[in-house]
C-alpha cells in the first residue's frame, strides 16, 4: 500500500500535472477546474504522511493550519479562503519534498524509469518549443502550447520577455522557473545518459531563469552545503551592487531586464513587519504574492518568497516552522543535501518553483541511481573478497 501510494502521488504530480496544464491551455473555459484538479496531490500527500507515520511533518502541517486559522478568525484582517488554501499548499509541498529525501529508497525504485521517461518527454517538448521560437513559427508554437490561453484561463499575466529569442522558454510546464528547476539539477547532479544531460543543459539556457546560477553555485560548493548556503546570503550584497551598477550604467537591454528582476527579489527586506505585527499571526497566506493578488492588495509590497511570506504571516509564531525544516533536513540522505540547500535558498527568494513536478523527478532519479551504484560496488567487493 505504501509503495502504491507513493507511485500514484509521483505520477500524478508529474504526468498528471503536465496533462492538466495542457488541458488548461487548450480548454481555457474549464481552466480553473483543471488547475484545481492539479492540487488534488495535497490530499494524496496527507494520506502518504499518515501511512508512513510521519508525525513530525503532520504536526507541522497541523500547527500551520491552527495558527493560520487563528489569524484568519481573530487578526482583524480580511482574507479569502483560497489564500488560506495556498498557504497550506506551500507547507505540504515543503514537507513532501523533505519526505522524499528521507524515505527509504526501496519505496522509490519502481519510479526510476517512469521519471526518466518523464524527463525525456519534457526535454522533447522543450526542444520543440525552442526550435519553433528560433524559426519564428509563433502561430504554430501557440497552437501547440497555447501559452497565452493558459495564463488567460488562470486569470493572471506573466512577463515572458528577457529570453534569447525575445520570449523565454516556458513550455511545457508554463513557467521558466519550473523548467529550469527540473532540468538544471538533472544536468548538474545526476548520471542519466549523457545525451539527456547535454540536451538538459542546452535547453535550460533558454529559460534564462535565476535558479540557474544558484544550482551552479551549489554544484561547485557541494561538500559543505550548509556553510556555503549561509555564505551565499552574505554574497547577496555583491549581487545587489552588481545589479544596481548594470541598471545605472547600461542601456535598456536583456541585461537590465534581468538585473531589475533580481533586484525585485530583494523586496523581502522591504516593508518589514514591526515588532507589534510579529506578535500576532495574520491569516495564513495573507502576506504572499498570491494572497495580495487574490485579496486585491498591492502585490509589489508582498515578499516574493515562499518561506519569508510565512514569517510575515506568523511572526514569532513561525519559529517552529524553520526549526522543524532544519530538523527534517538533518534526516535527509547525504546525496540530496546540496540540492536541498539550493532548493531552500530558492524558496527564500521565489514563490514560483513551488510545484512538485519541478523537484520530485530529479530527487528520485538521484536517489535510485545512487543506490544502484552503491549496490553494485558492494556486490563487486563481496565477489572479490569471496
Amino acid at each position: 500500500m505504501r509503495n502504491l501510494s507513493i507511485y500514484v502521488l509521483v505520477v500524478y504530480v508529474t504526468y498528471g500535472y503536465l496533462f492538466l496544464s495542457l488541458l488548461t491551455a487548450h480548454i481555457p473555459q474549464f481552466g480553473l477546474y483543471f488547475t484545481g484538479l492539479r492540487d488534488v496531490w495535497m490530499i494524496l500527500s496527507l494520506f502518504i504522511l499518515f501511512f508512513f507515520n510521519r508525525g513530525v511533518e503532520l504536526f507541522l502541517i497541523l500547527y500551520v493550519f491552527l495558527i493560520g486559522l487563528v489569524g484568519f478568525l481573530f487578526s482583524g484582517y480580511s482574507s479569502s479562503p483560497l489564500v488560506f488554501a495556498y498557504g497550506m499548499r506551500d507547507i505540504i509541498f515543503l514537507m513532501i519534498v523533505l519526505f522524499i529525501c528521507i524515505v527509504k529508497v526501496e519505496y522509490l525504485n519502481s519510479l526510476y524509469r517512469p521519471m526518466l521517461k518523464f524527463i525525456y518527454l519534457v526535454l522533447l517538448l522543450c526542444l520543440v518549443s525552442v526550435v519553433l521560437q528560433y524559426l519564428k513559427f509563433s502561430e504554430l508554437h501557440e497552437s501547440i502550447f497555447a501559452i497565452n490561453e493558459y495564463y488567460s484561463a488562470k486569470g493572471i499575466t506573466t512577463n515572458v520577455n528577457g529570453g534569447l529569442f525575445g520570449a523565454r522558454l516556458l513550455a511545457p510546464l508554463y513557467s521558466a522557473s519550473l523548467v529550469a528547476t527540473l532540468l538544471m539539477p538533472v544536468f548538474l547532479f545526476t548520471k542519466v545518459p549523457w545525451l539527456a544531460r547535454l540536451v538538459a543543459g542546452f535547453v535550460v539556457i533558454f529559460t534564462v531563469a535565476k535558479v540557474i546560477p544558484v544550482f551552479l553555485y551549489y554544484k561547485i560548493f557541494n561538500k559543505r552545503p550548509v556553510f556555503f548556503g549561509i555564505l551565499s546570503f552574505l554574497l547577496l550584497i555583491f549581487v545587489y551592487q552588481i545589479c544596481r551598477w548594470v541598471i545605472e550604467t547600461m542601456p535598456i537591454s536583456i541585461y537590465t531586464f534581468h538585473a531589475s528582476s533580481v533586484l525585485d527579489r530583494f523586496n523581502i527586506f522591504a516593508n518589514l513587519p514591526t515588532i507589534g505585527e510579529l506578535k500576532t499571526p495574520f491569516p495564513l497566506g495573507y502576506n504572499s504574492v498570491a494572497g495580495h493578488v487574490i485579496n486585491g492588495l498591492d502585490a509589489s509590497l508582498a515578499p516574493e518568497s515562499l518561506l519569508i511570506s510565512k514569517f510575515y504571516d506568523f511572526g514569532f509564531w513561525s519559529l517552529p516552522i524553520f526549526i522543524i525544516i532544519f530538523y527534517l533536513y538533518a534526516l535527509t540522505v547525504k546525496e540530496t543535501r546540496p540540492f536541498l540547500v539550493a532548493f531552500i535558498f530558492i524558496q527564500f527568494f521565489s514563490s514560483l518553483s513551488n510545484h512538485l513536478v519541478a523537484v520530485v523527478p530529479f530527487i528520485i532519479i538521484l536517489r535510485v541511481s545512487k543506490s544502484y551504484t552503491e549496490g553494485k560496488r558492494i556486490e563487486y567487493r563481496n565477489h572479490n573478497s569471496g
